[in-house]
């Protein structure tokens, strides 16, 4: 995506966003979203495989990297990330949260359990 056709504010979702992840955050970041945005990468959502990286539009990009991630993936990207983050870590213990809450808690951003 061109940064001129990129809201500069509230919840984006990229649906396949897994192959344009790098590009697509420095856009987010030159539209005028600051790099510390909450961001996450949803990958094989709904599926037994779901992995969800959270992190900020700044250092995402690292964070799915590292984990070596395959599409399909969807993008999202705003304050209500940071807000399911939160509620994650108040659900109690890891295995009453559904298969997506567990996998925020290994992958939060600076290692921190949730």
């Amino acid at each position: 995506p061109h940064a001129s056709e990129l809201p500069s504010d509230g919840t984006l979702v990229l649906y396949m966003g897994l192959e344009r992840l790098e590009r697509a955050l420095a856009a987010l970041i030159a539209s005028g979203r600051a790099p510390t945005i909450p961001a996450a990468l949803v990958s094989k959502a709904t599926t037994p495989s779901e992995v969800v990286v959270m992190g900020t539009l700044g250092d995402l990009a690292a964070r799915v990297r590292a984990l070596g991630l395959e599409p399909p993936a969807l993008l999202l990207v705003g304050e209500a990330i940071a807000r399911r983050a939160r509620s994650c870590a108040l659900g109690g213990s890891s295995s009453a949260r559904s298969p997506a809450a567990r996998a925020v808690a290994e992958v939060a951003p600076s290692g921190a359990r949730t």
